[in-house]
């Protein structure tokens, strides 16, 4: 915070001055507050016309078309400004900004009160009228006003801080969440897949999602992951579909950061969800279903679902993989091989699926014929080997026979 201080203490001269205040603001306060490192930086300034401003920093540049943000020597400085719904959705606002609005009411109209915050860059009067630091002390998401409900953004970054920091949400995020309902499927789908990204990168991603379900929301935020509630399965003892898509996401998070795994552990059954009635409790096909509902979900980037995908189409051969034929475990092997996490993403979500010894024993077992499998290729086969699909036969059949020797010879 002192470097940040100094950046811009002559900016704060020159403001102060002229009858201003420059203060940081945000995500930058609630991060040196919480001794995390500081990513970008907000600036706020006060008691200020734009004319003034302007004489002061002739060379700045106005963007934003909203309200009046300035780039300064490559520094955003906002003004500070009072906001007014005005209509559905994120963009509708009526804003106000003026020399006479103070610090205190601009923190008002922010989300939550560790966000609504600020530091005075002379003076380092940390200013938290609204009990920010309380609440990090305590681990709560709390809004800072009925302001949290212009927006239905909020609703979901909400959720995500509590995932991202492992915080509880306070009674009334629950219910202001549920009150945004109407208009969370305004959101945007770039927004919807930020506020999802941040989350599953978080320390306790699930939260995310019990927040949204606990307020209600989940069925219009992620309906393919609330349509597992309360869908009952055979031969798990880790609850009903949605409870044992939570403990498969949590095990996952202990074994791995990568977002990818992650999201495949979240989704891996999503097929569960839409089984027919007549079948139940069996979720028999579930693996198509989910790849099927994978692939809809158009706000996620289509390298993420093609990942997702391939997990979900495999995952429940993984089990059974000592059953399974040589020809089948070849085929599965290269298809796993051929994913953007390999074997070692596999892995992680398969295991995180049913943590026991015997899917221990499976997945030594495939990273032991995944070396046999990958280190035969075309090079390997005699110069007369028929072309075309003759010769993808040939290969495939070579690789069989390998990994049958290796058994033998394991014997």
């Amino acid at each position: 915070m002192d470097t940040i201080l100094k950046k811009y203490r002559q900016h704060a001269l020159l403001i102060n001055n002229a009858g201003g205040k420059l203060y940081i603001v945000g995500g930058a306060v609630r991060d040196f507050v919480m001794r995390r490192p500081i990513h970008d930086v907000d600036l706020c300034v006060t008691g200020l016309t734009i004319e003034q401003f302007k004489n002061i920093f002739p060379n700045a540049r106005l963007q934003g078309k909203q309200f009046p943000v300035f780039v300064v020597d490559a520094a955003e400085i906002a003004f500070a400004r009072t906001e007014k719904k005005t209509g559905i959705g994120y963009t509708g606002f009526e804003i106000n900004a003026n020399p006479g609005i103070t610090i205190e009411e601009d923190l008002l109209r922010r989300d939550l009160t560790f966000n609504a915050m600020a530091v005075d860059i002379l003076t380092h009067e940390l200013i938290d009228p609204y009990g920010g630091t309380d609440d990090i002390a305590d681990k709560l998401v709390r809004p800072t006003s009925e302001a949290f409900l212009e927006d239905p953004v909020r609703a979901l970054r909400a959720a995500r801080f509590a995932a991202e920091f492992d915080f509880k949400p306070t009674a009334r995020i629950y219910k202001y969440i549920y009150l945004l309902k109407p208009e969370i499927l305004t959101i945007n789908e770039n927004l919807k897949f930020k506020e999802f990204k941040r989350a599953m990168e978080g320390k306790a991603p699930w939260t995310f999602f019990e927040t949204l379900k606990t307020s209600d929301v989940l069925d219009v935020a992620f309906p393919e992951l609330s349509a597992l509630d309360g869908m009952q399965q055979l031969n798990h003892y880790d609850g009903d579909a949605w409870e044992h898509t939570i403990a498969v996401l949590k095990t996952c998070c202990k074994l791995t950061n990568n977002f990818y795994d992650r999201v495949a552990a979240l989704y891996h059954d999503t097929g569960k969800g839409n089984t027919p009635e007549d079948i139940l409790p069996h979720h028999n096909g579930h693996e198509l279903r989910s790849c099927d509902i994978i692939e809809e979900l158009t706000w996620m980037p289509k390298d993420l679902r093609k990942y997702a995908k391939a997990i979900a189409f495999d995952h429940m051969r993984a089990h059974k993989y000592d059953e399974m034929k040589r020809g089948s475990r070849v085929r599965m092997l290269l298809r796993i091989n051929k994913t953007c996490r390999g074997l070692e993403g596999f892995s992680n979500v398969v295991y995180a699926d049913r943590p026991t010894d015997e899917t221990i024993a499976n997945l030594t077992r495939m990273i032991e014929d995944m070396a046999i499998v990958t280190s035969i290729t075309g090079k390997d086969m005699p110069e007369d080997t028929p072309k075309g699909e003759a010769f993808g036969i040939a290969l495939h059949e070579r690789r069989c026979k390998a990994l049958g020797i290796q058994r033998v010879n394991a014997v």
